[in-house]
């Protein structure tokens, strides 16, 4: 019970007296009082997350959240779970640490991938590193990461004289009206 002052105990009953706290009336904000009511814990602070190349921000796109749980592959309590997918017959559905994912020992564990798959011609150590040590995410449709084809720039210094400009595409002219 909150009180205004201290005279207003004594109108209280014997059982109440004890539990009644007193705030001066200029204090009494809606956030003051939720304070007092529940008061909030100071955060936790948590370790940094391991570095992910091909998925530089698992927490904003939901794939990691902040947990106080052991992990369900090494034991330890990290501060963060992996909530993506995890495709592997026997793995758990959830509360695998994001340190197993980039580490591979999850993966290893229980012969998982966290991605369906990769498009396109990917070396083999991309591949590897994106389904087993990425964090995969939820999506409507089986996500796939798409390969990119990096063609090669030649710097215009070392262009030859007579190498061939790749012809402009021309639209075609826009449709007459015939009046």
């Amino acid at each position: 019970m909150i009180l205004t002052s201290e005279a207003d105990r004594k109108h209280l009953p014997e059982s109440l007296r004890a539990e009644a706290i007193v705030v001066a009336p200029e204090s009494l904000t809606g956030q003051a009082i939720q304070l007092v009511i529940t008061p909030r814990p100071e955060p936790r602070p948590r370790p940094a997350l391991p570095q992910f190349p091909y998925h530089p921000n698992p927490v904003a796109t939901g794939s990691v959240t902040i947990s106080d749980a052991p992990c369900a592959c090494c034991g330890q309590e990290r501060g963060w779970v992996y909530t993506g997918p995890v495709h592997a017959a026997d793995a758990p559905d959830s509360g695998i640490c994001p340190y197993c994912v980039a580490v591979g020992k999850a993966a290893e564990r229980y012969d998982a991938t966290f991605t369906d798959g990769i498009e396109g011609d990917v070396p083999e150590d991309v591949v590897t590193t994106i389904l087993r040590r990425t964090p995969g995410f939820l999506a409507w449709q089986s996500p796939t990461w798409p390969a990119l084809r990096r063609r090669r720039r030649v710097p215009r210094s070392r262009r030859s004289e007579g190498a061939r400009e790749v012809p402009q595409r021309r639209r075609p002219p826009p449709p007459t009206v015939a009046g």
